[in-house]
């Protein structure tokens, strides 16, 4: 959480996109609670009453609501992704930025496809999280805490019941969290790796066919693109098991419920509408129906959380190589080393003799300054 918080500049030139965004899916859970309980008041004064006036008029209330929730959902979808798209544009931005004013050392050391792959990869890991997870993960906590509300109004004993497996829900959330979260940076991280071994056969392609290498650099790119199968395959497994023991707890829960609603209503404690409203209400709470949604945030929480160890650090933090502050500031046009800006930094040692890496662009500019 510390690290996505460094992002927090990146979403002040879009604060009032973040603004509007909130206060869509404030409207969008608000709507999505209302429809229940116009459901439940149908059925009483509508159908059990056979007025059909009373039906057609909260099937009204019910059509408003609804369109209302699916303007809410638009501005929520809309501005949200329109800041995480600023977000990743300022991201991309810095990342180049840095890159380029980093050391001749720095890039004798770091591969291309690791740094194409935090450019590319886990900044848009940050962006599906920005813009969709954290209003997901907002929008199911006002409709938890709003579903619990309503149920304690229309039922204690069944909201309690209802509350009942909360605790195991909030376990096996927290367990795959733990579990998921490091598998999805070992996923980026040999992305990253597969990506550098591209751009090094790539550029040094001459090298490699001059040696007579190329079944060496085939093997060497299987067992890498093979251990990215496995990690994906370790990631996907972990989802597919999460979601069966969700509707599994979901589930119980609802039968329990459906014995002591059932002796409710028999009883004259409950009302069928009540009764309707209630279970619609679980429908909205339950990850069994809102699964989607969950495993949705769960994923770009996971997957944003694993991008924001990487992309941060290599942003808004100089990683070794880079000049410090003995550093030498030279100024004139930028030359064929690459100066950023018409001036180039230049380490105490450096003005002793050309560096390599800028003999080995002179060479061979063709491999980009890499052998």
């Amino acid at each position: 959480m510390s690290t996505l918080l460094r992002l927090r500049s990146f979403f002040r030139p879009y604060l009032r996109l973040v603004l509007t965004a909130y206060l869509c899916v404030i409207f969008n859970a608000g709507s999505t609670l209302v429809v229940p309980a116009l459901i439940g008041a149908a059925v009483d004064a509508g159908i059990i009453r056979h007025d059909v006036n009373e039906l057609i008029r909260y099937g009204g209330f019910i059509l408003l609501f609804s369109f209302m929730r699916g303007m809410a959902a638009f501005g929520q979808g809309y501005m949200g992704e329109a800041a995480a798209q600023g977000v990743s544009y300022g991201l991309r931005k810095a990342l180049y930025r840095h890159v380029q004013g980093l050391s001749f050392s720095f890039h004798d050391q770091a591969q291309t496809g690791e740094l194409m792959a935090r450019a590319t990869a886990d900044v848009e890991a940050l962006r599906n999280f920005t813009g969709r997870g954290v209003l997901q993960i907002f929008n199911l906590t006002l409709l938890l805490v709003g579903v619990t509300v309503a149920l304690l109004r229309m039922n204690w004993m069944l909201a309690v019941l209802s509350l009942a497996v909360l605790p195991a829900l909030v376990w096996r959330t927290n367990q795959f969290s733990r579990r998921i979260r490091p598998m999805y940076r070992t996923v980026q991280d040999q992305v990253a790796r597969v990506a550098g071994l591209i751009q090094e056969n790539v550029a040094g392609v001459r090298v490699v066919k001059a040696f007579g290498r190329e079944r060496e650099e085939i093997e060497r790119f299987t067992e890498a693109n093979d251990r990215l199968y496995g990690d994906y395959l370790a990631a996907a497994r972990e989802m597919a098991v999460n979601a069966p023991f969700l509707d599994l707890l979901s589930n119980g829960s609802t039968l329990v419920m459906l014995w002591l609603s059932g002796v409710l209503v028999m009883g004259g404690h409950l009302t069928i509408g009540e009764l309707v409203a209630f279970y619609s209400y679980l429908r909205v709470r339950d990850p069994g129906h809102a699964n989607h949604c969950g495993q949705q945030a769960g994923r770009s929480r996971a997957a944003g959380g694993a991008g924001a160890g990487r992309v941060p650090g290599c942003v808004l933090r100089l990683p070794p190589g880079t000049p410090g502050a003995g550093a030498i500031e030279l100024g004139g046009r930028a030359g064929p080393d690459g100066g950023v800006g018409g001036r180039h930094r230049l380490g105490q040692d450096d003005h002793r003799q050309p560096h390599p890496a800028l003999l080995r662009r002179v060479c061979w500019p063709g491999a980009g300054g890499r052998l």
